[in-house]
């Protein structure tokens, strides 16, 4: 899914964590984890792209299928479930819940939306699969 329809659906998800929490964090973070998770295709994109980059060429491959290798690490259930825990006990349980609502909202769209197996979402498949774009996201390398 797009950096602009993550965007869109936290906005909307994040003003109903404040009509129900009154809360401006909780609203905030929820808004920052749906959104903000999509910076590991950024540093996947400096990781791996060799040669010249540019914007244009950022957005022309597809959010990066284009790698033989893809790791995505902010792109995790795991991680969903570990961040908002955490939050949960350094911040306030309202504040890990938003945290752990916003990163979900935005897996379950790109797991909805983007060419994937059933378990390409956990880190650890891919781990287990050497993080091989034709493996973990196979109809993503069809196109090619």
């Amino acid at each position: 899914m797009r950096p602009v329809y993550h965007a869109i659906a936290s906005t909307v998800l994040s003003a109903g964590v404040y009509a129900v929490t009154k809360s401006v964090p909780a609203a905030a973070v929820q808004w920052v984890g749906g959104v903000l998770i999509d910076t590991d295709h950024i540093a996947e994109y400096f990781a791996r792209k060799k040669g010249r980059r540019s914007f244009s060429d950022f957005f022309s491959i597809q959010m990066n299928e284009s790698f033989e290798k893809i790791v995505f690490p902010f792109h995790g259930w795991e991680l969903a479930v570990v961040f908002g825990f955490l939050a949960g006990l350094f911040a306030t349980p309202v504040v890990g819940f938003s945290l752990w609502l916003g990163m979900t909202q935005h897996l379950a769209f790109d797991q909805a939306v983007n060419p994937a197996r059933p378990f390409s979402y956990f880190i650890i498949f891919r781990m287990v699969h050497k993080f091989k774009t034709a493996v973990c996201f196979p109809s993503s390398t069809a196109k090619k």
